[in-house]
């Protein structure tokens, strides 16, 4: 349905009827305006005819006048309606005659005129003022096929037409008004596409150059038409009604090319006006950028001494202009002796503070500021900064005490642990081998069991995490190749994840991709984020592993849906016993994430954690070889 609304052919139908349309509201508007004006609806047939025979007798008298003061002779015989007499200021008949038979009506005018007299001996020349008067008849019963019988005719038919031509100029411009609308809602649409196109003509102009030829095509059409329009010349009537056409397809042209710019956004942006704002803003952002960086490239002392001079010259240009300059150019030359020196004294303090403090910045505690030459808060600023490395061997000597003391409570405690822990798990072993009749104590020893091998299990998971934070693991650097290790990854987990109604969705490319690592902590990564997936992930999704290669470095992206909401952020997950399930009804330590970050920062790669909605998305990224 869409293909046939949008088509071309109708959208050209649709044009045609809204000129159509459009002639339709010329016609009958102005047929039902010129009612109004003859006042049709209360007044008589007759009357209107008198009013347009006014007119028309008007117009024909005062062209009668220009012919006669451009010498042309009237001859009666050449009017068939109509009927002239033209008298000096004497009184006297120069041209026409009296008409024939009986006179509908007469109008008399006077136009008065200058007229220049050379003398006898071609000497000298005078101008006179002089008056002539021009009688104009119109006789019955109308005859031939001139203007006014033609005029007699539109009379007689508008007014038989004053009530229905106010219901087709309604007509008209409900139909005129619906095209319009149609043809607003179809600009840019082609059948068989969804979005809007340009057209490759009118749309491609500038909407402002566009505008103005608009504007000044359909401005020139319109004086066209009011010096056209008036009187009841048929070939008036045809060429106003063209006109109207040509200025209705302008228009229409016109609002389809705005509709179709407001619909792709791009009105002000296809704009010669816009591109030219654009350029100047380009070329003041190019300005300031240079003139920044240039900045930026000069010492502060030369930087103030820069703004300085620009200011001081600007000072001096004003001053230059006041009609008292030589006094006050004076005193603003002792003025800057006396603040420039202490101005840049000020900026040479300032320069050795911020020297000290990006040489604090890059990590050399031992800087020290001399303070003898400085005075005020830029004193005490220096001291402060001078005690600075005091504060801050302090703080880390705190916080690698801390970590220190940290590290040794969880592999001592997990020490002391791991001797009481075996000697269950083998006693366990132990009862089980008895094979017990009880149920109930089998179900205890089950349960033992089970709970050993977990706390087992996060102890080993704490002394890894704890080994892994603090660099003392060992670290094999050798080229892997990802994509093995991950497929291999993946077809472990296989089963586990088909056990949790979970489809795997594995992309790696074809082509071999190899980074530098160590394939033992490698594998240990993938297995604690995909042991993660298994635990936590939405029962009938999917779950996707996908490798890639981007700029020389190889992503590793592992994506799965939450079956819980994740109303932490991914920096908080990404700490130690932090757990997505926080109801913790699933088993786990919460360290999984916090050790495959640490075993990842220490093959030199990076991890990304992403949380959108129920989105879970881990992204590590490694340097190819």
């Amino acid at each position: 349905m869409k293909n046939r609304i949008y088509s071309i052919p109708a959208k050209m139908t649709a044009i045609v009827l809204f000129l159509g349309a459009l002639l339709g509201i010329l016609c009958f508007g102005g047929m039902t305006a010129y009612n109004v004006a003859d006042n049709a609806f209360e007044g008589t047939e007759e009357g209107m005819w008198q009013k347009t025979v006014e007119t028309l007798v008007l117009e024909d008298n005062q062209e009668m006048f220009e012919r006669y003061y451009l010498g042309e002779h009237i001859r009666n015989s050449d009017l068939v309606n109509y009927s002239v007499e033209i008298y000096d200021e004497n009184g006297v008949l120069v041209e026409g005659k009296k008409p024939d038979g009986a006179v509908l009506y007469t109008r008399e005018d006077e136009f008065d005129y200058w007229t220049g007299l050379w003398s006898e001996d071609g000497q000298d020349y005078s101008e006179e003022y002089k008056t002539v008067r021009v009688v104009g008849s119109v006789t019955e019963p109308l005859v031939g096929n001139d203007r006014y019988s033609a005029a007699r005719q539109l009379v007689s038919f508008c007014y038989r037409m004053r009530y229905p031509a106010i219901v087709l100029t309604i007509i008209f411009l409900g139909a005129a008004v619906a095209l319009f609308v149609y043809l607003m809602c179809s600009a840019g649409r082609r059948s068989g596409k969804e979005e809007v196109v340009l057209n490759r003509g009118t749309d491609r102009i500038p909407f402002d150059v566009y505008t103005v030829l608009c504007g000044l095509a359909l401005a020139g059409i319109l004086g066209l038409v009011c010096s056209l329009w008036g009187g009841p010349r048929i070939w008036k009537m045809v060429l106003c009604a063209a006109l109207v056409v040509a200025g209705g397809l302008l228009f229409l042209m016109y609002a389809m090319s705005f509709m179709v710019r407001i619909k792709l956004g791009v009105l002000l942006r296809r704009t010669l006006l816009w591109r030219i704002g654009s350029w100047i803003r380009r070329c003041f952002r190019g300005f300031g950028r240079w003139t920044g960086s240039l900045l930026r490239a000069m010492p502060l002392l030369w930087q103030t001494v820069l703004v300085l001079t620009v200011i001081s010259l600007v000072e001096l240009f004003a001053l230059a202009q006041a009609w008292y300059a030589d006094e006050i150019v004076a005193l603003w030359f002792v003025e800057k002796l006396i603040i420039v020196p202490f101005i840049l004294w000020i900026v040479l303090m300032m320069r050795r503070l911020q020297a000290a403090g990006k040489e604090l910045a890059e990590g050399r505690l031992d800087t020290q500021i001399e303070t003898k030459y400085l005075i005020g808060p830029f004193r005490e600023h220096a001291k402060n900064l001078n005690s600075i490395q005091e504060g801050i061997t302090k703080a880390v000597d705190a916080r690698m005490k801390s970590e220190h003391f940290k590290t040794e409570l969880i592999t001592n405690v997990s020490h002391d642990i791991k001797t009481p822990l075996t000697s269950i798990i083998n006693y366990v072993n132990l009862i089980k081998k008895e094979d017990p009749q009880d149920e109930t104590l089998k179900g205890y020893v089950e349960v033992l069991d089970r709970q050993s091998v977990r706390l087992k299990k996060l102890i080993e998971d704490l002394v890894e995490a704890s080994k892994a934070s603090t660099g003392n693991l060992a670290v094999n650097m050798a080229p892997c190749e990802v994509g093995v290790l991950l497929g291999q990854a993946a077809a472990e987990y296989e089963e586990k994840l088909c056990e949790n109604h979970l489809d795997l969705q594995l992309r790696v490319p074809e082509e071999p991709i190899t980074i530098l690592a160590d394939g033992r902590h490698l594998w240990r990564v993938f297995d604690n984020l995909l042991n993660n997936i298994c635990k936590y992930s939405q029962p009938q999704t999917r779950v996707y592993l996908n490798l890639e290669e981007r700029d020389g470095k190889a992503r590793i992206t592992f994506r799965n849906i939450s079956k819980y909401a994740l109303n932490i952020s991914s920096d908080e997950l990404m700490e130690r016993f932090v757990r997505g399930d926080s109801s913790r009804h699933t088993e786990g330590s919460g360290l999984g994430l916090s050790i495959a970050r640490s075993l990842v920062e220490l093959q030199h790669g990076t991890i990304d954690l992403i949380v959108d909605g129920d989105l879970f998305k881990v992204i590590l990224t490694f340097q190819t070889v």
